[in-house]
């Protein structure tokens, strides 16, 4: 359990009760001090409010193209980060607008960013991947642009094997 409703001055990756794996976790991730924040897609799902609005996939659900997502967590805990980073570019991915107009995740992530608490200033919504392999091609592109020499890159853990494939 997080606690992620704390004052300005204690705003830190802090469970209310740690073991010694989470202390060591949150110490790693403070120390990484990242220059941006990289959400790679975990697709979406339709909102199930009777229009045409798209959300993160939990992970129970399918996306667009029948894959199981995720990309709930990854929403969580990029916004949980920039609890801790606030001062750091969070960018959501993926993917290019599809014939029968489906909008792009990195769209649906952003409006959901920005309902918990990310500042536009802080976004940057990447559209042009359309796949893992894409994703970290626009991320090497956008760390050359930027200057960005350290980015975390947000994925769940079944999705770790194949984006290190491509890093």
């Amino acid at each position: 359990l997080y606690n992620i409703g704390m004052p300005d001055e204690m705003k830190e990756l802090k469970p209310l009760v740690e073991t010694p794996e989470q202390i060591a976790g949150r110490e790693r991730i403070l120390a990484l001090n990242p220059d941006a924040i990289f959400v790679l897609s975990g697709g979406t799902t339709d909102s199930g409010r009777n229009d045409d609005k798209l959300k993160s996939t939990p992970y129970g659900a399918k996306d667009h193209v029948g894959f199981f997502g995720g990309g709930k967590a990854r929403v969580i805990a990029a916004a949980e980060l920039h609890e801790v980073f606030p001062d750091k570019i969070i960018v959501t991915n993926s993917t290019v607008t599809t014939p029968n107009g489906v909008e792009p995740h990195g769209l649906v992530y952003a409006a959901e960013l920005r309902d918990k608490g990310v500042p536009d200033s802080q976004l940057i919504i990447q559209e042009r991947s359309n796949s893992t392999a894409t994703e970290v091609v626009e991320l090497l592109k956008l760390a050359k642009e930027h200057g960005w020499k350290k980015v975390v890159a947000l994925t769940n853990d079944y999705h770790i094997p194949r984006a290190q494939a491509f890093y």
